[in-house]
């Protein structure tokens, strides 16, 4: 199951739930009208996110990935110095290595840290 990290937003949420802003309020009733959303409170809302949170599965989000990630609604960020803009690849290129592995199994990547080891040396003769 997956866990989700409350600290510090746990915190921010409670002292929204327990002292909301009007805007709180003006937010609700515009998503309602909006995107017809539910009217509920930020309590009941944080409560059914993390009852949501604590029985959702790895396997749910693996079987489900492809609705959320897909062409439509891809982003492919670079960010660089300006002075690196005329090394950086295409647009049709970055797709074509998007296509060139999308159909391929990738191993998950594992960043490696290496410990770099400071040696200090005081020197008291001068």
């Amino acid at each position: 199951m997956l866990k989700y990290c409350k600290s510090k937003h746990q915190k921010k949420q409670s002292n929204q739930v327990q002292k909301p802003a009007n805007k709180d309020f003006v937010n609700i009733a515009v998503e309602n009208f909006t995107r017809n959303k539910a009217l509920v409170n930020h309590t009941e809302l944080m409560d059914l996110t993390y009852s949501m949170l604590d029985k959702m599965k790895i396997s749910d989000i693996n079987d489900n990935i492809e609705v959320f990630l897909n062409k439509s609604n891809r982003i492919i960020i670079f960010a660089a110095p300006e002075s690196d803009k005329e090394s950086l690849p295409s647009a049709t290129e970055v797709l074509g290595l998007v296509k060139s592995v999308q159909n391929k199994a990738l191993e998950q990547y594992n960043p490696v840290i290496k410990k770099r080891t400071c040696s200090l040396s005081t020197n008291k003769s001068r």
